[in-house]
């Protein structure tokens, strides 16, 4: 019978939107090409998905970035691979990306690890003639996008800058009263509707006069919704007042307004009654440096965080009455607080600045913290917010200082310190949505500068 030779048969199985190449015949390498990297780039952690197209991808491919596997590689067809760029903390600029095939034919193309988890984008906002002492955000014209209003430390009004929705704010900023006292010190804001009618309106917190010459107060301006505020309300508090913050602490459906004072060393609860006005205050020797809301006892009702010579919190009756707490010592100075579950136990956390740095306070459950965990360096004094900057579902710290710099949370009580310019002496900070992509940014009021700015967030 007569033999016949058979010969080699390359094969092409259609795969997906391509082709799949054969492996290379006697002997020769493949030659793969890499076109495109969908993204190009993106932050040094994160676990970004990336799309790598090309030509000549062969099953069994493997893939690095910086010489790390690309996790989870799958080879779709001859013209695609997917995967997961590896995580590489704190190493930013280019790596490169190298398909190998089995039979050792490779491509070459370059990934930009351009940012460190977050990636605040600095837009200057509205220069001032006097320097911004505090600023805080609310949707003031009615317009669903949010606004500015922006405290002086040296004077007697607060500002309000309209936003138009894609992160830019007027250039004219509309002026209001704040204190009646021409050398008057407003030292801190907060917004709430007092008055009940669905528009945000200001309780501002008033140091006395720049020479701390008398006690202070706190003023209440109320919103008509078109972005103007009525002729300011003073209402008695204690001695020196630093820092105010709204909340329903006797349960009738009306803000009332806690407030810390550093003179006295003691916080001011003013009870609202619904229509813009506040009762005569109650005082509790807790230290007047800062305070800030929270349910820290699992009840629903609102309990306070005060920072003084340490950080207590004082837990509410849901009468308006707080119970006295033992202070937990800090390390020198306490400056701000931020509420946050930092360690995802389902227990509010309380975050401290201190002239050291910054310490998250574990919550215990029942009311009472743990001892200070440090998580940021001396260089991170001062105000400290508390917001998903990276979204990844887990609680992030800012801090002014010299600059911005944001904590990236772990989820479980790690922090790792990523650093942003703001402008120049950066003293106060408010988080909100300014340009409607679902990401938290950041107003930053910059007292060395004279300026607000606005850190967008491009981090997704």
């Amino acid at each position: 019978m007569e033999k016949k030779h058979l010969l080699p048969v390359a094969l092409w199985v259609l795969v997906g939107n391509g082709c799949q190449a054969p492996p290379a015949m006697n002997g020769a390498i493949s030659t793969p090409a890499i076109t495109k990297l969908t993204p190009s780039s993106g932050p040094t952690v994160g676990q970004t998905p990336i799309v790598i197209t090309g030509t000549g991808f062969i099953p069994g491919a493997t893939v690095t970035v910086g010489g790390q596997g690309l996790d989870g590689t799958l080879v779709v067809s001859s013209m695609e691979i997917i995967g997961t760029v590896p995580d590489r903390p704190g190493l930013v600029g280019d790596a490169h990306v190298i398909v190998t095939n089995p039979d050792g034919g490779a491509a070459d193309a370059t990934y930009t690890y351009s940012y460190d988890g977050v990636l605040l984008d600095y837009v200057t906002v509205h220069p001032f003639m006097r320097p911004p002492r505090s600023v805080a955000v609310g949707d003031f014209n009615s317009d669903g996008k949010l606004d500015l209003a922006v405290l002086f430390g040296y004077g007697t009004s607060v500002s309000i800058l309209l936003g138009d929705g894609v992160g830019g704010f007027g250039t004219t900023a509309a002026s209001f009263p704040a204190t009646a006292d021409p050398n008057g010190y407003p030292s801190a804001i907060a917004v709430g509707d007092f008055n009940r009618d669905g528009k945000p309106d200001l309780a501002i917190a008033n140091s006395g006069d720049v020479n701390f010459h008398d006690g202070g107060n706190v003023s209440v301006l109320l919103g008509d919704g078109m972005g103007t505020f009525g002729p300011a309300a003073y209402f008695a508090a204690g001695v020196y007042p630093d820092s105010v913050a709204a909340g329903d602490f006797n349960s009738d459906g009306k803000l009332d307004l806690a407030v810390a004072n550093s003179g006295s060393s003691d916080v001011s609860v003013l009870l609202g009654n619904g229509v813009g006005g506040f009762g005569a205050p109650t005082s509790y020797i807790a230290g007047g440096r800062a305070v800030a809301v929270g349910d820290f006892n699992g009840d629903g009702k609102p309990d306070l965080a005060i920072a003084g010579s340490g950080v207590a919190v004082l837990l509410n009756d849901g009468l308006g009455g707080f119970g006295a707490s033992a202070y937990i010592a800090v390390e020198a100075n306490p400056n701000s607080l931020a509420v946050g579950d930092f360690n995802g136990d389902g227990k509010l956390d309380v975050a401290c600045t201190n002239s050291n740095g910054v310490s998250v306070l574990p919550g215990v459950g029942q009311g009472s913290l743990h001892n200070p965990i440090r998580v940021g360096d001396a260089a991170l004094y001062g105000q400290v917010v508390a917001a998903d900057f990276n979204g990844d579902g887990k609680p992030d710290l800012a801090v002014n200082a010299t600059d911005i710099n944001v904590l990236l949370g772990d989820g479980q009580g790690a922090f790792r310190a990523v650093g942003f310019s703001a402008g120049g002496s950066p003293i106060s900070m408010a988080v909100g949505d300014f340009n409607g992509d679902g990401e938290p940014d950041l107003a930053v009021a910059n007292a060395g500068s004279k300026l607000v700015s606005v850190l967008l967030n491009n981090s997704r």
